[in-house]
């Protein structure tokens, strides 16, 4: 199996947290800052717009319920074909049956097929339970199921990230990574991923910042989000991400928080190739030609 020639436009904006401003967020600028994005997408005419979730800051009900529905406004009125997942600040109040209401769109597990490209968005529950982020068991069967099913090359979209990356230097993540930044049982979900014949990349946001993992030949890219200033201060990071499906994928970051990647998918089958690590004893084990450390008297 082969990657298709023909290129697939992908456009993402993620993390929109539209309300006052919280911390290093500028949540007050959400709706200017999308609708900027929105804007300029019609010259970059995308195949399909991404939303990775978190459209609010989260208040109450009736408050949650009437910010999502401005935002939902000016996705609407662009007029792209667009697909959309939840965050957790979007169900903090608000059921998934409302946002779907507010959204006039799907919300639950979903593939879209693009030009020979599958995108499995996976909307694993995203909701904290007792300060904790875990993946039931009906979201791991249901990742698992598909991915038997998949096509190559297929792309994950999920809010959550699943690569276990670095969280050093995050204003939100450094200190508590397990359980906030990722699921407690995120290994579960990435062992699926990477042992899969299909998957080339996995993209997700939540985490306020740019970063790309390699695990397995699976590429791991996390968005920045649209209000963030923690990088880019005094102004938000204004980040929507242009992403092209080919032989080569290049991901190309707009906004305050510039970044680009291009990077190889792997080739069908490649997780065949996966050696288990070399134990602790023979990974430090002197051999010949190998230096010593001298002794200290």
């Amino acid at each position: 199996m082969t990657i298709p020639t023909q290129i697939v436009r992908i456009a993402a904006v993620s993390d929109i947290h539209y309300g006052p401003n919280d911390e290093t967020k500028q949540c007050a600028r959400a709706l200017e800052l999308l609708e900027s994005v929105l804007d300029g997408l019609r010259d970059y005419q995308p195949s399909l717009l991404v939303d990775f979730g978190d459209r609010i800051v989260d208040q109450d009900a009736r408050t949650d319920r009437r910010r999502a529905a401005e935002v939902a406004a000016l996705f609407k009125r662009a007029g792209l074909p667009r697909a959309h997942l939840l965050g957790n600040h979007d169900l903090e109040n608000l059921s998934p049956a409302c946002n779907e209401a507010v959204l006039q769109t799907e919300l639950s597990h979903r593939i879209v097929n693009l030009g020979g490209w599958q995108l499995i968005l996976w909307q694993g529950d995203v909701r904290s339970k007792r300060g904790n982020l875990v993946l039931p068991d009906q979201d791991l069967d249901w990742l698992q199921n598909q991915l038997a099913l998949a096509r190559y090359p297929a792309v994950v979209l999920t809010h959550i990230p699943l690569d276990s990356g670095s969280t050093i230097g995050n204003y939100y993540f450094e200190d508590r990574p397990q359980g906030r930044a990722e699921y407690r049982n995120t290994a579960d979900a990435r062992a699926m991923i990477t042992s899969s014949d299909a998957v080339v990349m996995v993209m997700s946001g939540h985490l306020h910042c740019n970063r790309l993992s390699t695990i397995d030949g699976v590429h791991f890219v996390t968005l920045q989000s649209l209000v963030e200033s923690y990088t880019t201060h005094p102004e938000p990071a204004a980040t929507w991400t242009a992403v092209e499906l080919g032989p080569s994928i290049k991901i190309d970051v707009h906004g305050n928080d510039r970044v680009k990647y291009e990077l190889t998918p792997r080739r069908y089958g490649f997780h065949a190739l996966r050696r288990s690590p070399l134990p602790h004893a023979k990974r430090h084990k002197t051999g010949t030609g190998g230096s010593r450390r001298p002794a200290v008297d």
